[in-house]
C-alpha cells in the first residue's frame, strides 16, 4: 500500500467523487484472490474477537507555552495537543488471522497516513513557532501579538485537520476495513471505554481505581527485579572508556574524533531512554484494558523521516516537540528508578548473602524430604508426621530427619522473609517519584485520542467517528 508524498489538492465543493484533503493519503487495497466480494461479516472475523485500540501520544502541560498555561479547554484540546501528537505505531497480530489479512506494513502505513492527516499543516506550524518566538520578547504588547498569532495558527490548523481526517477515515473504512467486516474510529478515552465494553468506568486507571473489572491489570508494573536493577547500576558505574588518541595525518595535523563521538553517544542514549519509556507507557495504557481488547505489539520499525527535504524541514518543530515530550515523561520515572538502583546496590552484599542461605536451605529441605519419603511417609513429609502425633524419628526431640527438615524449613522461611523486607526497602526507595510520574501519565492517558477498530455492527455511531476535543469527557472526570 503506497501513500504518495505530494501535497493534497485544494478541496472543491461539488466534487462528489473525491474526498476532501485526503488524496495524498489514499489507501490502495488488494482485492480478494477469487475476485468475489465477502458474503458475510462473521466469516471475515476469524481473528478478531475483541476490539483493537491504539493510543495517541500526548504532551505534558509544560510544553504548552507561556500563554497557553490556562487556555480554554476546547482550544488546547482541539487545536494544539490534538494537532501535534501522533498515534503510536503498533500492530495487532489478530489482523494477520483474518481471511483477508491486513499485514503489518499496510497497517503501519494506515497509521502513518492518519498521523499525516492529523498533523498541523507546515504553514500553521510555521505560524505557531513564529508566534512562540515573538512571545519571548520582554514586551507585553509583543507577547500578546505572538499569542494571537499562535491562536490563529491553532484555529486554522483545527479546521483543516477536521476535513483531512474525516476524508482519510472515510476512505480507509470503505477500502481497508469495511470489506473485512471491521470499522475504524478515532475516539476520546471515555468513548473508547464504551466501545470496548467498559462504559460504566469514568476513566482509564493504571492501578485499579475506577477500573473495577481490571483492578490488578498493572500490578506487575511495580514488580522489583533485583538482578535487573543491579545490572543497570553496574553498567552505569563502569569506568568510562579513555578518550580516543589524537591521530596525526599527513598534511592535516592533529585530528580527534572524541567530541563528535561523545555527542553522538549521548544523544543516542537519551533518545533510546525516551523511546523505551514511550513504549512502556503505551504498554501500560493497554494493560489497563487487559481482557477487553486484542493484544497489540509496539515492537515495530520507527516511522521513517519524510523523503522530501522541504517536508523534513517544515515538520522539524513537530518532531522536536515529540522528542521533548518523550524526554520530559521519561525524566520523572527515571529518577525513581535510579533511587531503586542505588538502594539495590547498597543492599547488594546482604542480598547476595541471603540468596546463598536460601539456596543452601532449599537444598537441605529437599534432601530431607527425599529421606522422609524413603522411610515411607509419602509426600506429606513433616506435616504427615506431625498430624499423626508420631514421636519417633526425632519430631518431638528435634533430632533425626524430620527434626532437621523442620529446622531447615523454619530457617528457610526466616531467610525468605528477610529477603522480602530488603526488596520492600528497594521498592519504597523510588516509590514516591514513580507514583507521581504514573499519576501524571494516567491523567494524560485520559486526554489522548485512540484508534478503535471494532466489528462493523459494534462500531460507535457515525457522528462519533472523529473527535478533536474531549472537553465533554474531561468535565465528567
Amino acid at each position: 500500500m503506497a501513500y504518495p508524498t505530494q501535497q493534497p489538492p485544494a478541496y472543491q465543493e461539488g466534487e462528489a467523487s473525491k474526498l476532501p484533503e485526503a488524496q495524498s493519503y489514499s489507501v490502495e487495497l488488494p482485492t480478494p484472490s477469487t475476485g468475489e466480494p465477502f458474503r458475510s461479516r462473521s466469516s471475515t472475523m476469524g481473528g478478531i474477537s475483541k476490539p483493537i485500540v491504539i493510543p495517541r501520544k500526548c504532551f505534558p502541560p509544560s510544553s504548552n507555552g507561556p500563554l497557553l498555561t490556562h487556555p480554554a479547554p476546547e482550544t488546547i484540546n482541539m487545536f494544539y495537543v490534538r494537532s501535534f501528537s501522533p498515534f503510536a505505531r503498533a500492530y495487532a497480530p489478530a489482523l494477520a488471522t483474518l481471511p483477508q489479512p491486513i499485514d503489518q506494513d499496510d497497517f503501519l502505513a494506515f497509521i502513518d497516513g492518519l498521523n499525516d492527516a492529523f498533523m498541523m499543516h507546515p504553514f500553521f506550524q510555521a505560524g505557531f513557532v513564529a508566534g512562540g518566538a515573538v512571545m519571548s520578547a520582554p514586551i507585553l504588547p509583543v507577547q500578546i501579538a505572538g499569542g494571537g498569532l499562535q491562536a490563529l495558527a491553532a484555529l486554522g490548523s483545527g479546521a483543516v485537520t477536521l476535513v483531512r481526517v474525516k476524508g482519510y477515515l472515510k476512505k480507509a473504512n470503505a477500502e481497508l476495513f469495511a470489506p473485512r467486516g471491521l470499522a475504524v474510529r478515532t475516539c476520546t478515552t471515555k468513548r473508547m471505554l464504551r466501545a470496548v465494553g467498559r462504559g460504566g468506568e469514568k476513566k482509564l486507571s493504571f492501578h485499579g481505581g475506577d477500573n473495577t473489572n481490571n483492578a490488578n491489570a498493572n500490578d506487575n508494573d511495580d514488580v522489583i527485579d533485583v538482578d535487573a536493577l543491579l545490572a543497570e547500576h553496574h553498567a552505569a558505574t563502569l569506568p568510562a572508556a579513555p578518550p580516543p588518541r589524537s591521530e596525526r595525518r599527513p598534511g592535516l595535523g592533529l585530528h580527534s574524533r572524541s567530541a563528535s563521538a561523545a555527542s553522538a553517544i549521548s544523544t543516542a542514549s537519551t533518545a533510546s531512554t525516551a523511546e523505551q519509556h514511550a513504549s512502556d507507557l503505551h504498554k501500560r495504557r493497554l494493560r489497563a484494558l487487559s481482557g477487553a481488547v486484542e493484544p497489540v505489539t509496539f515492537d515495530v520499525p520507527a516511522a521513517p523521516l519524510p523523503a522530501n527535504a522541504l517536508k523534513r524541514y517544515t515538520t522539524a518543530p513537530t518532531r522536536w516537540m515529540n522528542g521533548r515530550s518523550a524526554r520530559s515523561l521519561a525524566a520523572g520515572r527515571e529518577k525513581g528508578m535510579q533511587q531503586r538502583r542505588d538502594k539495590a546496590a547498597e543492599l547488594d552484599g546482604e542480598l547476595a548473602a541471603v540468596k546463598g542461605e536460601i539456596e543452601g536451605l532449599e537444598r537441605l529441605a529437599a534432601e530431607e524430604e527425599v529421606e522422609l519419603q524413603r522411610r515411607g511417609y509419602g509426600g506429606g513429609g513433616l506435616q504427615e508426621l506431625e498430624g499423626e502425633g508420631v514421636e519417633q524419628h526425632g519430631v518431638v526431640g528435634g533430632s533425626g530427619a524430620a527434626g532437621h527438615q523442620r529446622n531447615a524449613s523454619r530457617e528457610l522461611a526466616v531467610s525468605l522473609e528477610k529477603r522480602a523486607h530488603m526488596i520492600e526497602e528497594i521498592r519504597k526507595a523510588g516509590e514516591k517519584k514513580i507514583k507521581k510520574s504514573d499519576k501524571k501519565e494516567e491523567k494524560m492517558a485520559n486526554r489522548v485520542l485512540w484508534i478503535v477498530i471494532t466489528r462493523l455492527e459494534n462500531a460507535p455511531p457515525e457522528e462519533d467517528e472523529l473527535e478533536l476535543s474531549d472537553e465533554a469527557s474531561q468535565t465528567s472526570h
